[in-house]
């Protein structure tokens, strides 16, 4: 294999490469926003029942069943995102794509390591063929 192709197919190899890389940073900047959006949406609404709560017991003092009406209210708060299952399996399907695109770097960038060293040996050997013809030609 000439140089000049094992160059090419070293070329192609780290655009794709940089696909992956590209990617996985996407999914990874995904992954991150979700529980950020999620868990601000979580302490809003949970922030809002303590605040239901809290006005609930001031309203309406000195009967019985208010504690418990106050602890009602409070037991409907909203579970951080980890809790939830649906963004569980979420969080769970971006780590997956995450580890496939790490796979698949690791696997170019060894891909990559072999093609350099094979374009170093296909260098060397143009070369020390090009110094046979230049001999053979000026008979030195």
């Amino acid at each position: 294999m000439s140089s000049l192709s094992i160059w090419y197919s070293k070329q192609s190899k780290e655009r794709e490469k940089g696909k992956y890389e590209s990617r996985k940073s996407q999914v990874s900047s995904v992954k991150n926003k979700v529980y950020d959006a999620s868990d601000d949406y979580v302490n809003n609404i949970n922030s809002k029942i303590d605040d239901l709560a809290g006005a609930l017991g001031k309203a309406i003092m000195g009967i019985s069943d208010v504690t418990t009406l106050k602890n009602n209210v409070l037991g409907k708060k909203e579970k951080i995102g980890t809790s939830d299952g649906h963004l569980s399996s979420f969080d769970s399907n971006l780590a997956s794509e995450i580890s496939d695109c790490n796979t698949k770097i690791s696997a170019l960038e060894g891909e990559i390591s072999s093609l350099n060293r094979s374009y170093n040996v296909a260098v060397e050997a143009e070369r020390e063929a090009a110094k046979k013809a230049a001999k053979k030609i000026f008979k030195v």
